[in-house]
């Protein structure tokens, strides 16, 4: 996959883009109608909030990190 900054180097004014190059950058981005899978991510983030008889008392951040994740 090309880098964004590569991906600009084809579309600077005076350039011809190729039909591939501009497939490239499409296929780069995740379409808004494309459904994310939790194993394309690094790490999920979402927060939960703390509930007393249904009055929030707080919240936390809930960070759950993908079992194929290196430890350094």
């Amino acid at each position: 996959m090309k880098t964004k900054e590569e991906l600009k180097l084809y579309f600077e004014n005076g350039d011809k883009p190729m039909q591939e190059h501009f497939w490239e950058w499409l296929d780069s981005y995740w379409h808004k109608d494309e459904k994310i899978l939790q194993t394309s991510l690094d790490a999920i983030e979402k927060v939960v909030p703390f509930l007393v008889n249904n009055n929030l008392q707080g919240s936390a951040i809930q960070l759950t990190v993908p079992m194929n994740t290196k430890k350094f």
